[in-house]
C-alpha cells in the first residue's frame, strides 16, 4: 500500500545521503509507527540506516541523538546511552542530549545523574518540563 512508497522513497533518500536527518526521523517513526524494524519498502533495517550514517559522519552529534531516541522508544538503554555520550562529547553545550541523558538515567533510577543533567538542560533554557516533574515526582527536584 501507501506505506511501501514513503518506505521507498526514504530509502531512496537515504541511500544517497545517509545522514539525512529529517529522512532518518521520518524512516524510524515510520517502522515505529508499522511495530517493525524494517519498514515496507525499505531495503534496509532502522538500525542499519543509522549505521550507515554513523559511518559516513561518526562526528554527527544530530544522528547521535536521533539514533538515540529511537533506541529509547525501543527500549535499548544501553545502546541509547553510548550514542547520547558519543554526542554529549560533540556537542557538550546541546541542551536537548542534556535532557535526553536525563530522561535515559531516571529511567535506570539513577536520579542523582539525572537531577544532574536535568541541571544542565534547564541552565541552557530547554523548554519541556517532563524531566523536571517526573524527578518532583520522586522528590528528587528542589526549586
Amino acid at each position: 500500500g501507501h506505506t511501501s512508497f514513503i518506505g521507498a522513497d526514504l530509502d531512496f533518500v537515504l541511500t544517497r545521503f545517509p545522514n539525512h536527518h529529517r529522512a532518518l526521523v521520518s524512516m524510524s517513526k515510520l517502522a515505529l509507527r508499522d511495530k517493525t524494524n524494517k519498514p515496507q519498502g525499505a531495503r534496509f533495517s532502522v538500525l542499519c540506516y543509522f549505521d550507515r550514517a554513523i559511518r559516513l559522519r561518526h562526528d554527527d552529534a544530530t544522528v547521535r541523538y536521533l539514533f538515540s531516541s529511537y533506541l529509547l522508544e525501543t527500549n535499548k538503554f544501553d545502546m541509547a546511552l553510548e550514542q547520547l555520550d558519543i554526542a554529549n562529547k560533540l556537542e557538550p553545550d546541546n541542551p536537548a542530549i542534556h535532557y535526553n541523558l536525563g530522561l535515559l538515567y531516571f529511567q535506570k533510577k539513577d536520579y542523582d545523574k539525572a537531577l544532574l543533567f536535568a541541571k544542565e538542560a534547564y541552565s541552557r533554557n530547554f523548554p519541556l518540563p517532563g524531566l523536571k516533574n517526573k524527578l518532583s515526582n520522586v522528590g528528587k527536584w528542589k526549586n
